[in-house]
């Protein structure tokens, strides 16, 4: 099942046996695993036997030991499972390892709740937005509030278990929603019982297992496929044209692998126990002939604060049996644990059907979508559907309601009995500035033509310029071209669109089939951000935390240097969030001394405003070495709210140092990270609220610790509070 090269790499995690898979009754990983990509001989020849991907290639990696239930991941997710799978490297005990996937199935999970590691899970997703992972739902049943913790993170697919049929829920199979804020989970359903696999005992060797283990690798290897559809560039013709394909984001293949689900029994999606149904990969696809038709926008740069977006959608179905389906589906920004919410960037659809009636995403009865205004502001998957559409055209608008970190991408898709010569076009931006080059992309899969014209024109400049795309192949379907944006006089057909501030850039297709026109339209920024609300915290003896406020999303940055005792050269330290608040740490200051700094920020085009105080820069002092200050609170807690006081830990400690009339300076652990030793012997005491996630402190914090301890010239005042500490 697993031929000689099958196997990239197999590694193990930390406190890992190395067996799991391979030992007797310790046949999970090996039995999952080929559910994905197993291949009986002969190779590559399909069999019934085989996996889903049974061409796929695998990175094993070993969380087991000789404990039948447990499992013993790594510490760092981020880095030691994803990372490493990704981009190969040094795993955590120093092993050379290869990397190279695209997709990270996982069959395990611990308890409920949005816990730092699910934080980070969507951290890792929201860092590298074209890897998709997996995570099982968990095998605790019903009736609610028992999905795993991995498995509620918000750029997962979270997957649960159907009977061997796919008509029922299984039993065991955990249900939604997620603990703490009433997300929809799990996302899909395969069948997890009764599921036949290759185990490890002996060659030719199958056993029967059940659980959201064996549903996960199903979804997982029918994903790797839908990977390989778009890579492969299926889309949009329904064959197999390579100057269509491209590498479709995680939200993308979430999106699709949606649309395309089977509601189970009763017509009530989405609901706690299935999602969105059970995978259905034809439904999900196009190929040529198939009556029910695909459309997908990637958008990768996406949507600023504010800003909204529209698509039409053409609806041809002569015998209207076609369901519709439209699903917005967006990788978010990690959320925080002790947050009521934990959804970050909230994006709004709206689709607005022949006729007028509009439909808010999400807002659904009976399986499909109901009139009435409606405003999702917990989840990150976004739908739209009916069972019998009118013919005509869709117009789907996606407003970008709040987003604190931008841009927001997003993918959108569209399924059912679509007009597939009904010409869309995009642009790669919604806001442009001077130096950018406007991508431009029409599909319309009835013009047989190599090449096409468009037109773009601004509002105010009175600029035009006609771009001709290129077809990206034979009958592809697909145009796409670019032109360059600049600042400057007005000349119109030189190639450039000469721009000012605050228009409005339309880009215009004029469809001969049916006839109609497509636009799009962007705006233009050659404005800097504006600053304001700056203010100081947490400074130590050699840390600080500068914080700020812009109208629009930005990157941060601080001009920073040394005044006195000694005068030094300017320094700058970046953080590129594009961030309406910014909360920036600035480390590796010199104790006792005075600093000034300016303030920056710049926003997606790159036009930047600096900020430095009327001329006379900020200023700040720090800590003196001496250790003249009574206590450093180091605050690390999740916002958890005590029993007690009934307010948060943090205003719990900071009221008990003002009571007893103690000096102290907040150390903000999430911003500024472990403190150093010279931060610690500046202070007192120690005073250390750890956070209840596991590991409470990470190798730095109990290695810096060790040697704040371990100092011979002081005698060292270190408490350590929270959950569970030992």
């Amino acid at each position: 099942f697993l031929e000689a090269g099958k196997i990239v790499e197999n590694y193990v995690s930390p406190n890992s046996a190395g067996t799991l898979g391979w030992n007797e009754n310790r046949e999970h990983g090996q039995h999952v695993a080929c559910t994905v990509l197993g291949d009986k001989t002969p190779y590559h020849a399909y069999t019934t036997n085989d996996g889903h991907a049974m061409s796929a290639r695998l990175i094993f990696q070993d969380i087991g030991n000789e404990e039948p239930t447990y499992v013993y991941p790594s510490p760092n997710l981020y880095q030691d499972h994803f990372y490493l799978a990704q981009y190969g490297g040094l795993d955590s005990l120093g092993n050379s390892v290869q990397g190279g996937a695209v997709l990270h199935t996982n069959s395990w999970g611990g308890a409920p709740g949005y816990s730092q590691d699910t934080a980070l899970i969507d951290q890792y997703v929201w860092d590298n937005k074209d890897f998709l992972i997996l995570f099982a739902a968990g095998n605790d049943g019903g009736p609610s509030y028992n999905i795993d913790n991995q498995g509620e993170a918000k750029n997962v697919v979270c997957v649960g278990s159907t009977n061997a049929l796919g008509t029922g829920i299984s039993t065991f199979s955990s249900r939604g929603p997620t603990l703490g804020d009433d997300r929809i989970k799990p996302d899909i359903v395969a069948p997890g019982e009764d599921v036949d696999s290759a185990g490890a005992q002996r060659n030719n060797y199958y056993y029967t297992s059940q659980g959201t283990s064996m549903a996960t690798p199903a979804v997982a290897g029918t994903m790797l496929l839908m990977h390989e559809y778009f890579d492969q560039g299926w889309y949009p013709t329904g064959t197999q044209v390579a100057g269509n394909g491209f590498t479709p984001s995680a939200a993308l293949l979430k999106a699709v692998a949606l649309a395309g689900a089977v509601d189970i029994g009763v017509a009530d999606i989405p609901n706690y126990n299935e999602g969105w149904g059970r995978i259905h990969a034809e439904n999900s696809l196009y190929f040529a002939g198939d009556s029910k038709k695909l459309k997908v926008i990637d958008n990768t740069f996406g949507l600023l604060n504010g800003q909204s977006i529209t698509y039409h959608i053409g609806v041809s179905d002569s015998d209207g049996a076609e369901p519709l389906k439209i699903f917005l589906v967006w990788t978010d920004y990690k959320g925080d644990p002790a947050a009521s919410i934990r959804l970050v960037n909230d994006l709004d659809m709206k689709v607005t059907v022949p006729g007028g009636t509009t439909y808010y995403g999400n807002n659904f009865a009976g399986g499909q979508s109901i009139t009435g205004v409606y405003s999702d502001e917990r989840n990150n998957v976004e739908a739209f559907a009916r069972f019998n559409p009118v013919n005509g055209v869709y117009t789907v608008t996606i407003d970008a309601k709040h987003i604190p970190y931008g841009p927001q991408p997003f993918a959108l898709v569209v399924n059912g009995g679509l007009d597939r010569g009904y010409g869309t076009i995009t642009i790669d931006k919604t806001v442009y500035g001077p130096g950018n080059v406007m991508n431009i992309v029409v599909e319309d899969l009835n013009n047989p033509n190599l090449e096409i014209d468009v037109l773009v024109t601004n509002s105010i400049a009175g600029d035009e310029e006609t771009v001709t795309l290129s077809a990206t192949g034979v009958n592809s379907g697909v145009f796409k071209g670019s032109l360059p944006i600049t600042v400057g006089n007005v000349n119109p057909e030189n190639g450039a669109l000469q721009v000012s501030h605050g228009e409005t850039i339309t880009v215009t297709y004029q469809d001969s089939n049916p006839v109609q026109t497509a636009t799009a339209t962007a705006l233009v920024d050659i404005r800097g951000p504006q600053i304001t609300d700056v203010w100081f915290s947490d400074t130590s003896a050699t840390a600080t935390v500068v914080h700020w406020k812009t109208d629009e999303n930005a990157n941060s940055t601080l001009y920073y240097r040394q005044i006195d005792p000694v005068a030094g050269p300017w320094q700058a330290f970046s953080q590129n969030d594009l961030a309406l608040e910014h909360d920036i740490p600035l480390l590796g200051l010199q104790p006792g001394s005075v600093y000034e700094l300016d303030i920056a920020s710049s926003d997606a085009n790159g036009v930047e405003t600096r900020d430095d105080n009327g001329g006379h820069h900020y200023i700040i002092t720090t800590l003196s070495a001496s250790g003249g200050t009574m206590v450093l609170y180091v605050d690390d807690d999740d916002g958890t709210v005590s029993d007690l006081t009934g307010q948060g830990f943090e205003l719990d400690w900071i009221n008990n140092f003002n009571a007893f009339g103690w000096s102290y300076t907040h150390w903000d652990y999430k911003i500024l990270g472990t403190p150093s030793i010279t931060d610690m012997n500046a202070h007192q005491m120690v005073v250390w609220v750890v956070n209840e996630g596991y590991p409470q402190l990470d190798g730095t914090d109990t290695t810096t610790l060790g040697n704040y301890i371990d100092q011979n010239d002081r005698i060292p005042r270190l408490y350590i509070a929270g959950q569970d500490i030992g």
